[in-house]
């Protein structure tokens, strides 16, 4: 799943912004626990997208729904968010990979 992230451009004393209307992403218990292990993006229950950094030092709030963000900070939250994504396809692709084929039945007759 992508995360979605829906917003209205608003001017704010003359300064362009972002008002956060809708974030769609997976939750944390959602994604694989690899993607637990290093840099990544989650949503919580209340519409808060955070990242997690590499050394999980910091856990930052980096968009809420609700509230609006200039340019360069709403620009920034898009580029952790494109980052962690690239990562969490990159384990996708590994797990596809190594679990390729276990999805079989089997009975055992004992």
């Amino acid at each position: 799943m992508s995360i979605k992230i829906g917003v209205k451009q608003i001017i704010v004393r003359g300064v362009k912004n972002f008002r956060v209307k809708k974030i769609q992403a997976l939750k944390l218990s959602q994604l694989p626990a690899k993607y637990e292990e290093g840099e990544h993006v989650f949503l919580n229950d209340y519409g808060r997208l955070y990242h997690i950094t590499a050394s999980h030092l910091s856990q930052i709030l980096i968009l809420r729904e609700g509230e609006k963000y200039n340019e360069k900070e709403f620009c920034a939250a898009l580029e952790k968010c494109k980052r962690c994504g690239k990562i969490l396809q990159e384990i996708n692709k590994a797990l596809k990979e190594k679990n390729k084929g276990w999805d079989k039945e089997m009975t055992f007759v004992i």
